[in-house]
């Protein structure tokens, strides 16, 4: 940006700045109208009156049940064929039921137990192991299985003896 387009922009945000200023400095002013009555008993809720409570009987529906013993209403039902059963009040008692255990009337005799011989394993297979053959290697290649026998590299007639080099030709 150039210096001018700077400068109207710095002028045009002063300006919105100062009419900001003076849109909200009229919120800031004492405002003036008529006094506000007291607001408490305005605020305070009606009284709503207290319906009267129907008077509590003095038994209770149902069976009186003994000391060790409580009531539980059973609600009608209806069964998935349509029968449909009458709500009722059922007796149930505190006291566990009795401990039965069934046990039979005689021990059931047990054969030892037998320990079964291990079962033969077969031969080993005796699998053929790689033979110390030479491997071909072509030239900048790795040997695959260890180092490869030394292969003599032909030279020629008038120079020098053949040289030796490992795992291929030059």
């Amino acid at each position: 940006m150039d210096a001018r387009t700077s400068l109207i922009l710095r002028l045009l945000t002063i300006a919105a700045f100062v009419l900001a200023l003076l849109g909200f400095g009229s919120c800031t002013s004492v405002q003036q109208g008529p006094p506000i009555p007291e607001i408490l008993p305005l605020t305070a809720p009606e009284p709503v009156p207290t319906p009267a409570l129907p008077p509590v009987p003095t038994t209770v529906p149902g069976p009186t049940v003994a000391p060790q013993q409580f009531r539980a209403w059973v609600p009608p039902q209806v069964t998935a064929a349509g029968d449909s059963m009458e709500g009722h009040w059922a007796v149930i008692s505190l006291t566990p039921p009795p401990a039965e255990t069934l046990e039979p009337s005689k021990t059931i005799p047990r054969t030892p137990r037998q320990v079964l011989p291990a079962k033969a394993s077969p031969a080993p297979i005796a699998r053929p192991q790689p033979a110390d053959l030479p491997t071909p290697v072509l030239p900048g290649q790795a040997p695959l299985f260890g180092t490869p026998p030394m292969l003599a590299v032909p030279s020629h007639p008038n120079g020098p003896p053949p040289v030796l080099l490992p795992g291929g030709l030059p």
